[in-house]
């Protein structure tokens, strides 16, 4: 969560047209404010350990490197076009874990393969877009900061959970957006839209009034 936080605070700032002093600033005590929480063990040693397995995938695929070994097998077993709804051996059998949630990516690999992976990522892509779009003709730059904000969260939350599914991105436990099985992050993805449509709508209006 601090990691989405983080680079949507730097996106909005990107957005916003900050100075590249203040990225060089806050990208230095990020980093040294992770090394100190290293250093004084407030980051846990499981936290640690998915930092590992994300440098050494192949380490212990039947300890702390199993969650990824099980998921990039099931999306690498789903081929082009998948084993079918339903049908996925690696999730239906639970060798997957937190298939419904975290790991859901890995159950659109193995069921509808690689083109409705494209599929599901090509929706999300457009639905990014769409926000960037937006807050590039919103009506003043509270609007565009909200439309770009709701933008860059999502485009951090699916590159997280998708990068983590196949091993690029170590596994931290970010759902993917408008897939993953209900909760408050499916509420706050949804609000967060609803803002960014308010965002647009208000443009029309003041479009509308000018003319």
């Amino acid at each position: 969560t601090a990691l989405i936080f983080f680079a949507t605070y730097m996106g909005m700032l990107f957005i916003s047209g900050a100075n590249l002093f203040y990225f060089f600033g806050i990208l230095a005590v990020t980093v040294g404010g992770f090394f100190t929480a290293v250093k004084t063990g407030l980051i846990k040693q499981y936290q640690l350990d998915r930092i590992l397995v994300f440098l050494k995938p192949e380490i212990e695929k039947q300890g702390i490197g199993y969650n990824l070994f099980q998921s990039k097998l099931a999306i690498g077993s789903g081929g082009l076009w998948g084993k079918g709804l339903f049908l996925g051996k690696q999730t239906n059998l639970s060798y997957v874990p937190e298939h419904h949630t975290d790991f859901i990516f890995s159950v659109i690999g193995e069921e509808v393969g690689f083109f409705g992976a494209v599929l599901v990522i090509a929706v999300i892509a457009i639905i990014i877009w769409r926000c960037f779009h937006i807050a590039l003709r919103a009506g003043n730059n509270f609007g565009k900061l909200i439309a770009a904000g709701i933008g860059f969260i999502i485009l951090t939350q699916s590159v997280i959970n998708i990068g983590m599914t196949i091993g690029i991105m170590p596994v931290i436990g970010i759902p993917l957006p408008f897939v993953s099985y209900g909760g408050s992050n499916l509420l706050a993805i949804f609000l967060g839209v609803a803002l960014v449509e308010n965002v647009y709508l208000r443009r029309e209006l003041r479009t509308d009034y000018e003319i």
